[in-house]
């Protein structure tokens, strides 16, 4: 792709040859740095380019490694493996806004099986709906606070090793989603 593993966008000379000319010619150094041209200023609704810049990729991989961090050290502790996990729930608007594959692609979450990855919307307000209408699920609530341990990453040992690793992009070599979302 125009962005490799580590992170860093590629110049126009240094992508793949498979990459369209169309694709390339957005590869734009701007001070230095290479950009990749989202919006042109003639299609933008201020007049000016937007870019996606080195700088958001990091923040991206700060954000993603963070997060794929802690469900490795997770799973670690709880002695499972990812094909271990029946599915993976997505919640409030970053689940509204992110397609399975590109959560996949990232390495936001581990190469599972699409099928075993859902949304469900805002989270938080349906259960407390269901806590304030149902007796029954507000005893389950109840029952999960007393047996969810809080698990402080900071303090685990192999937190900036799994944070660093989890900051690379994954190679992919899983089948595609084939979802819209």
């Amino acid at each position: 792709g125009l962005i490799d593993e580590t992170g860093r966008i590629l110049s126009a000379d240094e992508a793949p040859d498979g990459i369209s000319p169309a694709l390339r010619a957005r590869l734009i150094e701007i001070n230095g740095q290479v950009n990749f041209l989202l919006v042109a200023a003639e299609a933008s609704g201020s007049g000016e380019p937007v870019y996606l810049w080195q700088k958001d990729v990091r923040e991206l991989q700060l954000a993603t490694g963070a997060i794929r961090a802690g469900i490795n050290i997770l799973l670690r502790r709880a002695g499972l493996e990812p094909a271990d996990l029946g599915s993976v729930l997505l919640a409030g608007a970053f689940g509204n806004f992110i397609r399975r594959n590109n959560a996949r692609r990232i390495g936001l979450l581990p190469q599972i099986a699409c099928r075993r990855i859902h949304f469900v919307g805002n989270a938080a307000s349906l259960g407390a709906q269901l806590a304030l209408l149902s007796a029954d699920e507000r005893e389950l609530a109840s029952q999960l606070g007393r047996t969810t341990e809080h698990v402080d990453l900071s303090l685990d040992p192999e937190f900036q090793m799994e944070f660093g690793m989890a900051m690379m992009f994954p190679e992919n070599d899983v089948d595609a989603c084939n979802d819209v979302r």
